[in-house]
């Protein structure tokens, strides 16, 4: 990954923390890892656990940031997200999976909350 790209991905994350906060979540925790890859971010909204991928595109790309989340990306996330739920000490009545989408054009982002939307 080059210097660029990442520092776009985490220009991408801290624009989606911004967000998800002003709609109410709590941020637990930025980019756990575990030996199955990475949550971007870990967020409580209520009672729920919610694991959050974000994905950003230009509005010049010919694919919108949901369809770049392939089906083992979505199995990885899972594992991840297991991994992280037998670690912790308290009891969440939910887990979903959430994705933040992202359209930015000439610097300025468009940001998309869709919930549920990875298959469990």
């Amino acid at each position: 990954m080059s210097y660029q790209s990442y520092h776009k991905g985490q220009e991408a994350e801290g624009w989606a923390v911004d967000f998800l906060v002003q709609q109410g979540f709590k941020i637990i925790e930025r980019n756990y890892h575990s030996s199955f890859g990475e949550i971007d971010i870990i967020a409580q909204e209520g009672k729920a656990l919610v694991v959050v991928e974000v994905r950003m595109r230009n509005e010049a790309d010919q694919v919108h940031p949901l369809e770049t989340i392939s089906r083992s990306k979505q199995n990885r996330l899972m594992r991840t997200a297991q991994m992280y739920l037998a670690g912790l000490k308290e009891e969440y009545l939910q887990c979903r999976f959430d994705v933040v989408a992202i359209i930015e054009e000439n610097g300025n982002p468009t940001i998309q909350l869709h919930r549920h939307m990875i298959e469990r």
